[in-house]
């Protein structure tokens, strides 16, 4: 819903295709994460490193970027070399990158934009390389009634309610986490709000990323989702479908289980 709004705004940069999934920026953030930061145990891989990131294309941590070892074959030069100088290069190379693609991007959809917008994972190492290459990031994070989600999840990934809570056990305690954090730099923002409170909720937004809301904000339906997507008649009906959809006993489960998240984000049980 943001990302196709995003996509209307005359500042911001998207690439847009639905669903949005051109995470460039997380994927380098990965990649200076893994490149750039010391291994500190050794490994059996350091016999086979070669053979195996040929065959399989994949590059993992540089098994030879250990501060003991650096100090023994280069001195603190050897160190200062992989631990300071490699990094801030790998970051200044994939920034630019990143900028120079959304400047391609902005000019094809005839912008001037000065942001750009990216969905992105809660993973804790990619949103702090997000930082490093990005440090006036501002970072949205989306919230929403877990109850509501698990009935969508199971529809939309046909999976039972206990897969969903397995994952929802793991992913919902790292937005808690971002949440205590308390930074300046996030805002949290819950389905429920854009979807029934869309004026307010907008307008914390744009104030937040530091643009204005210069083009009609509803000039987007929130229901224009391909049909394969959707796992309700419309954006309304997804809210509070869990009392339609939930038993008593999922419904204990459910509020054992997300209890304290949904006492964070003022979700009545």
């Amino acid at each position: 819903m943001l990302m196709r709004e995003f996509v209307t705004h005359p500042d911001i940069a998207v690439a847009n295709a639905y669903p949005f999934e051109f995470k460039l920026t997380s994927y380098y953030a990965a990649a200076w994460n893994v490149l750039a930061q010391t291994t500190h145990i050794p490994t059996i891989d350091e016999v086979d490193f070669g053979a195996r990131a040929t065959r399989d294309a994949l590059i993992g941590r540089n098994p030879w970027n250990r501060p003991d070892l650096l100090a023994s074959v280069g001195g603190p030069q050897a160190a200062k070399l992989l631990g300071g100088i490699l990094p801030d290069r790998l970051a200044h190379l994939f920034r630019a990158t990143v900028e120079e693609s959304y400047d391609i991007i902005s000019a094809r959809s005839e912008k001037s934009a000065h942001f750009f917008a990216e969905k992105s994972g809660i993973e804790e190492p990619v949103r702090q390389g997000c930082r490093v290459l990005f440090p006036e990031q501002r970072e949205i994070v989306l919230v929403r009634d877990p109850r509501d989600y698990l009935c969508s999840a199971r529809i939309f990934w046909e999976q039972d309610i206990a897969e969903v809570l397995a994952t929802q056990t793991i992913e919902l305690p790292k937005l808690m986490n971002i949440q205590r954090e308390n930074r300046p730099d996030v805002l949290f923002i819950r389905y429920e709000d854009l979807v029934l409170d869309p004026i307010q909720a907008r307008r914390r937004m744009y104030d937040f990323i530091g643009c204005e809301a210069v083009f009609e904000p509803h000039a987007h339906r929130a229901d224009d989702v391909p049909d394969k997507h959707k796992t309700s008649k419309s954006a309304a009906d997804s809210i509070g479908r869990f009392k339609n959809e939930l038993n008593a006993s999922e419904l204990a489960r459910c509020n054992e289980a997300f209890g304290p998240f949904m006492k964070m984000f003022d979700y009545p049980p």
